[in-house]
């Protein structure tokens, strides 16, 4: 019998409950850096964050769904989304702000995700 691999998930914390995200979503897991602001950009774009040289525009992610600013602390990291196209260097990437990203969880294969 093949054993069925469970799903990681990234824990995370919005609006002051825990979530999770998939790591399949997630190419990679940054401190949170230095920013390029953007003027006149919408408060939930916070800035470019310059990865090796390819601008990846980072949005709080608490802002965009009606909340506080994400507050910049030790817990807090910048996750840079995996490209969703077959094409990874035409792809747009995107990085989202996020608090509390610094355990791994797994959940059972059947529950989604």
């Amino acid at each position: 019998m093949k054993a069925v691999r469970q799903p990681q998930g990234l824990v995370l914390t919005l609006q002051s409950q825990r979530h999770v995200m998939a790591l399949r979503h997630v190419e990679r897991l940054l401190p949170l850096a230095a920013l390029t602001a953007l003027p006149m950009a919408p408060p939930a774009l916070l800035g470019l964050l310059d990865l090796h040289g390819r601008p990846v525009p980072v949005l709080d992610l608490q802002v965009l769904l009606g909340g506080v600013p994400t507050p910049a602390t030790m817990r807090t990291r910048i996750a840079v989304l995996a490209a969703a196209c077959s094409a990874a260097a035409d792809c747009p990437a995107l990085a989202l702000v996020l608090q509390g990203t610094g355990q791994v969880t797994r959940w059972p294969a059947d529950a989604g995700g």
